[in-house]
């Protein structure tokens, strides 16, 4: 009898472990450690272990929702706003894709080698550095696409002069 207990035992911890399993990749109850594991699957390296535990678990429940929206606006006015948990303004000229063809008042592609312009407005306040800010808009904005961060009234990107020297 003994010898069958053991095999209860460790079938038992097993049956446990799957039925747990689906908690595992919950953000909302999984365990802390595993927030951050998660965020890295997709793409939410930068996920900072001293941010307070409700924010991280935001954060990831948030992105996974925005992967598919992932350099776009949308996608990165969401993403900023709960970095910040404020409202961002992204302004997109969207050139990089069609131009406007004043003759015939129509949007026709646009030419090759043309690059878009974004200008971001994130307000002061969030858990986020100046520095992260920046990195996580190169990070999330299409390689093609030139951008302005603005901060407030400071603005973090391009640099100016004065910063550069």
């Amino acid at each position: 009898m003994r010898y069958l207990r053991i095999f209860q035992d460790m079938g038992d911890t097993f049956l446990d472990t799957i039925d747990g399993l689906d908690h595992t990749f919950d953000p909302s109850v999984t365990p802390t450690s595993m927030v951050r594991v998660l965020g890295s699957w997709i793409g939410l390296e930068y996920l900072d272990e001293e941010l307070p535990d409700e924010v991280q678990r935001n954060l990831v429940r948030e992105y996974s929702t925005l992967v598919a929206w992932r350099g776009t606006r949308y996608g990165l006015e969401r993403l900023l706003s709960a970095i910040t948990g404020e409202g961002v303004v992204v302004r997109d000229d969207a050139t990089a894709y069609f131009v406007p063809q004043p003759a015939s008042n129509e949007w026709e592609p646009a030419p090759a080698g043309m690059r878009s312009h974004v200008i971001v407005a994130v307000p002061e306040g969030g858990w986020a550095s100046d520095d992260d800010l920046l990195r996580i808009v190169q990070r999330e904005l299409p390689a093609t696409v030139t951008f302005e961060l603005r901060r407030g009234s400071r603005t973090l990107w391009p640099l100016s002069e004065s910063r550069v020297a």
